[in-house]
């Protein structure tokens, strides 16, 4: 029982961030990302022993962070919460913290304006995991990742251009 507490202490630390990250592209609201971090560690704590070992610890990790979002999503779709997200999920707050650069509040706003699904893809993408392992999460292939990274590329283009025009303007 000792083990799988400090086992369970060292992957809190490890995936804590990037779990964390997840939950922002899913809600913006502190209280839902802070229930959403807590449902999904419990989970992992209660499903530990069923670790297979198919996949790197982070990767099941992961999955189940994934699940869990998802699974938050749906359940404010059918109505279930009291209170519902703004459309598109924004992750910013009110005011972008100090010092954010304009372009990644830009890249921040059009990620936001996607499907939840490629909000998943582009934001596994951005934490910089291998497709390999983005497949294993998703449970597609290595050449699915490939080509949905690609349009959703595309899909970021457009939005920006639609969003803020401005910018295509002033690189001219």
């Amino acid at each position: 029982m000792e083990n799988d507490k400090q086992l369970f202490e060292k992957l809190f630390r490890a995936n804590r961030d990037r779990v964390f990250r997840l939950c922002c592209l899913y809600t913006g609201d502190t209280d839902q990302r802070k229930d959403l971090m807590q449902d999904i560690f419990i989970r992992v704590w209660e499903n530990l022993s069923s670790y297979r070992g198919e996949a790197a610890m982070s990767t099941w990790i992961y999955r189940i962070a994934l699940n869990t979002c998802l699974t938050h999503v749906r359940s404010l779709k059918r109505g279930l919460q009291t209170r519902l997200m703004p459309d598109g999920f924004d992750v910013l707050e009110t005011e972008p913290p100090a010092g954010t650069e304009p372009s990644i509040e830009h890249l921040i706003r059009c990620i936001n304006l996607l499907e939840p699904s490629e909000r998943t893809i582009i934001g596994l993408y951005l934490e910089d995991l291998p497709q390999r392992e983005i497949a294993d999460i998703l449970g597609i292939s290595e050449a699915n990742v490939r080509v949905k990274i690609h349009r959703i590329k595309q899909r970021l283009s457009e939005i920006a251009a639609e969003q803020f025009p401005q910018i295509r303007q002033a690189a001219v």
